[in-house]
């Protein structure tokens, strides 16, 4: 599957990718997609207090095709990631783990956008960056967490400077909330196609407070703009 962002630090706001993840709610789903955010993620994971395992497919399957349905695991095997794609019908897929460079590369072989979390703790890790980069069309910068999946806490965003020349965009993740516009417009680099929004623009897990939401979406596409 061809990734089809690739956009550069020209682009406006208005276009850069707005990636809700976190959905699990039937209503809310529908809501959130009215916002026509670029892409919504969906937890495949019992652990999260987000998961979207026994969400009626057909609810995923008919959302507008202007939004990318992401499905995100964490230390998942191939086999469960082929089954729920497969009964979702989604071909982009979010690795949160530890997941190897191998089997990165072998669902991008088996035709899926493929992209992958990494945990930003003091330092930018730009050794493991360079190890994804070949196997995965994205990355997902978040905060460091012990359990491995989301913190909704940010990481020194400036540390992006150090992202390397590797051919990959990416998007902000991290504790990224409603008040943080003026904070993303001055983290954006050339690699960076947009931010990826979850647990802050929340009322209880899993279910988006859809004013604040929309509210920031229509201001981030509107920022600097005549």
């Amino acid at each position: 599957m061809e990734f089809k962002y690739n956009i550069d630090s020209a682009t406006p706001h208005r276009d850069r990718v707005i990636k809700v993840c976190g959905n699990c709610n039937p209503h809310n789903i529908g809501c959130v997609s009215v916002l026509t955010p670029m892409m919504m993620g969906f937890i495949f994971t019992e652990r999260s207090k987000r998961s979207a395992l026994g969400l009626d497919p057909t609810i995923i399957k008919n959302l507008p095709d202007y939004i990318e349905p992401v499905a995100v695991f964490l230390d998942a095997d191939f086999d469960f990631i082929t089954t729920i794609t497969s009964t979702y019908g989604i071909k982009s897929v979010q690795l949160h783990g530890r997941e190897s460079t191998l089997l990165c590369q072998r669902l991008k072989d088996a035709g899926y956008t493929l992209l992958k979390a990494i945990a930003v703790g003091e330092n930018l890790p730009v050794k493991q960056i360079m190890e994804y980069a070949p196997s995965v069309d994205l990355f997902v910068f978040d905060t460091l967490c012990e359990d491995g999946g989301g913190s909704g806490q940010k990481f020194d965003w400036s540390l992006l400077e150090d992202y390397p020349d590797c051919g990959v965009p990416y998007l902000l993740g991290g504790g990224v909330g409603p008040d943080d516009i003026a904070q993303i417009v001055q983290a954006m680099r050339p690699a960076m196609i947009g931010i990826d929004i979850n647990s802050r623009f929340e009322s209880s897990p899993g279910l988006k407070d859809i004013a604040t939401l929309s509210n920031f979406i229509l201001t981030l596409r509107t920022f600097n703009e005549q």
